[in-house]
């Protein structure tokens, strides 16, 4: 939860109003483009309803954009717009920096082990 609130606060004193769901759901479509809402739900632990507010919201503002799929037309893929790709460049410098003050009192060493570590606690969810 503190983690979240030090994003939110370091996004807002950029001028930037994104959460950290949002920037999480932006993130991973800028890891891999035209993603389903299943798959974007699956890979950050949300439900149908939070992940379908949270992309309502991006799409209302212009970041993403939902496409159907050509061979499911029930379903539909998600892509960042040129303005969320912009966003996203914007931001990542911030969420780095704000990665480097967390991580500046652990080894290389530390930070491996963390990162091996809440990797075993995410796959295990």
């Amino acid at each position: 939860m503190h983690l979240k609130l030090l994003l939110l606060h370091s996004f807002k004193a950029h001028g930037y109003n994104i959460t950290p769901e949002q920037w999480a759901i932006l993130f991973k479509l800028w890891e891999k483009d035209g993603q389903y809402q299943k798959q974007l739900g699956d890979s950050l632990l949300k439900d149908k309803p939070n992940i379908t507010r949270i992309l309502d919201l991006l799409q209302k503002r212009g970041l993403i954009e939902r496409i159907n799929d050509t061979a499911d037309r029930r379903k539909f893929k998600i892509y960042l717009t040129e303005k969320g790709k912009i966003i996203i460049q914007e931001i990542i410098p911030i969420v780095n920096k704000l990665k480097e003050s967390l991580y500046k009192n652990l080894s290389s060493e530390e930070i491996k082990n963390l990162k091996i570590t809440l990797n075993k606690i995410y796959e295990g969810s």
